[in-house]
């Protein structure tokens, strides 16, 4: 066997792209097995972006013509370049004749590939299964997992977005079909966006098209480069389509998909039978939810340490954000939480009035509160960022995905370049009419992150406990207590982070959790499960009655204003 230390591997890739998405897992596995040895790929050029950060110590691009001496993009041939390095381990991933002649002929000592009728000869050996992963068995690589995982530079998550290709073709869906549709996805989700993928001759069938909607539906050329392709891809959370290229790239993004090709019959399709097939794809996308973190290793934080200084804001660049998803359902209010009124004055004047000074302010909406709230900010300087609505498990309901959501919908909102040179980015709740964004001893951190901790009324509130496991905080959910119980700060809902912290959480894509309330199932995300990924991080613990009242139900509403002194809500 070869030594895994210091062997020269090379790995000539599939030409088509559906084949070469599937073949890329090999690159992580090889690594693994061969530790410290050279991992080169050989990839057509107009392919060669999908390579972006996958482990691969060379990456060699050449043309394909002529097809049995392809030169590289220095100009020099690849079979007198293979001679010259020497390789140890050639694997050719291709059922091709040429591929297989290119190793051979370029002197690789050790030749593995597919089983073709007389092609034999150039191989040392020969797989007779048809999966990539096979081609590993001759060098008795242990068993690993084969997962697809492609590099997407610039995503926006914000929208629930559905991509639609194929429908404009001679065997697509009819004109009028398609409209249908588009209505009937807009009505059904309406947090979504519909992009349609097309080439240019039906651009122009598409721009009239598109005359007869909203905004909220688009055209994108499907003649694009390989990495806006991925972009565009990425960015969907579901795409509609028959074109085996583009379903291939859904693998890798975290895009669910629906092939076209598969529902379109003599008979037609109908318009709910295509759509109840995009709300189960999309719901299929969720359904690998995460547990609840083991909380059995973390030590709840007892107090918390106030930070050293005390230096208020002036030399810092602050943004604020309001956490405003939600409807007053439980407060028996049918408008956006932040309309209730406390006294004279909306929880959204009581906390707006509490930012201003702050550099930026933005406000976290839903799908079912962005509406009134644009139409509450629109003249002020706020910037509005809202989160997707996925359809729920059972009916057909859609609900947000959660606070989980607010790094995504800011980093990969158009507002991030500005938000992205401010120190510090303070987020409160719309339901806590005590929050202080620009708390001094919040905004005098110097760390990563810093979380304002509250002492618990008692063991059963409803009230998420502070811990940290190493370096790492973590907010145990009030509803993981009710077994064992936890003493420890409470989490306020309120904290401060860099920009930077906000970019690396955003990355991760937070994982979604089963919810079940009132015999329904939703997906949500928590923010607070960001929390792991700060470098460091602070808790200042405050005194409760000064910064902590949320308004969860109608008796909060009138506690809160007896202990204020003023009259009740509207």
């Amino acid at each position: 066997m070869e030594n895994r230390c210091d062997s020269k591997i090379i790995v000539r890739l599939p030409d088509k792209l559906s084949d070469l998405v599937n073949a890329l897992p090999i690159f992580s596995i090889l690594r693994q097995n061969f530790l410290n040895s050279s991992i080169t790929a050989l990839i057509e050029s107009k392919n060669a972006s999908l390579l972006k950060g996958l482990e691969i110590d060379h990456i060699l691009e050449f043309e394909k013509k002529p097809r049995f001496a392809p030169v590289l993009k220095n100009g020099e041939d690849v079979i007198t370049f293979l001679q010259k390095k020497d390789y140890d381990i050639g694997i050719v991933m291709p059922w091709s004749f040429s591929a297989y002649y290119l190793f051979y002929q370029g002197m690789v000592k050790r030749r593995i590939g597919f089983h073709k009728p007389f092609c034999g000869f150039m191989l040392t050996d020969i797989v007779n299964e048809d999966s990539y992963k096979d081609l590993l068995t001759p060098l008795k690589i242990k068993e690993s997992s084969w997962e697809v995982s492609l590099f997407a530079e610039n995503r926006n998550s914000n929208v629930l977005q559905v991509g639609m290709q194929g429908f404009f073709d001679k065997k697509g869906p009819s004109i009028k079909w398609t409209k249908e549709f588009i209505h009937f996805i807009l009505n059904e989700l309406p947090s979504a966006e519909v992009i349609l993928f097309g080439n240019t001759k039906n651009k122009k069938i598409a721009l009239e098209f598109l005359d007869n909607f909203p905004k909220r539906v688009s055209f994108l050329s499907t003649n694009l480069s390989l990495p806006k392709k991925v972009n565009a891809i990425s960015s969907l959370s579901v795409l509609v389509a028959k074109d085996r290229d583009l379903l291939s790239l859904t693998k890798g993004l975290n895009t669910a998909k629906v092939d076209l090709s598969e529902l379109v019959t003599s008979q037609g399709l109908l318009v709910e039978d295509m759509f109840l097939k995009i709300r189960e794809a999309l719901l299929d996308s969720l359904k690998n939810t995460s547990e609840m973190a083991n909380f059995s290793e973390y030590e709840p934080i007892e107090s918390g340490v106030v930070s050293v200084s005390n230096r208020i804001k002036e030399d810092k660049k602050i943004g604020v954000i309001i956490l405003a998803g939600g409807m007053g359902r439980r407060l028996g209010f049918d408008k956006p939480k932040g309309f209730l009124s406390l006294g004279n004055q909306t929880l959204y004047d009581i906390l707006l009035k509490k930012a201003d000074g702050a550099d930026k302010i933005g406000i976290l909406t839903s799908p079912i509160t962005f509406e009134k709230t644009w139409d509450y900010i629109k003249d002020k300087k706020v910037d509005l960022f809202t989160k997707k609505a996925y359809p729920t498990e059972c009916g057909s309901g859609v609900s947000p995905e959660g606070n989980g959501a607010l790094f995504e919908a800011v980093v990969y909102s158009r507002f991030w370049n500005e938000w992205k040179d401010l120190d510090l980015i303070s987020v409160i709740a719309i339901d806590n009419p005590l929050a202080d964004p620009l708390d001094a001893e919040l905004l005098s951190t110097q760390k990563e992150l810093a979380v304002i901790g509250v002492g618990r009324d008692k063991n059963e509130e409803k009230l998420g406990v502070l811990c940290k496991k190493g370096k790492s905080l973590a907010v145990r959910e009030y509803f993981t207590l009710k077994k064992d119980g936890m003493e420890g700060l409470g989490y306020s809902g309120s904290f401060a982070a860099k920009p930077k912290f906000f970019e690396a959480v955003a990355k991760e894509s937070l994982p979604f959790y089963r919810v079940k309330k009132k015999q329904q199932v939703f997906f949500e995300r928590l923010l607070i499960d960001g929390f792991s990924y700060a470098e460091d991080f602070d808790v200042i613990e405050k005194e409760r009655s000064k910064c902590f009242f949320p308004i969860k139900e109608k008796k909060d509403v009138f506690n809160y204003c007896k202990l204020q002194g003023i009259g009740g809500s509207k």
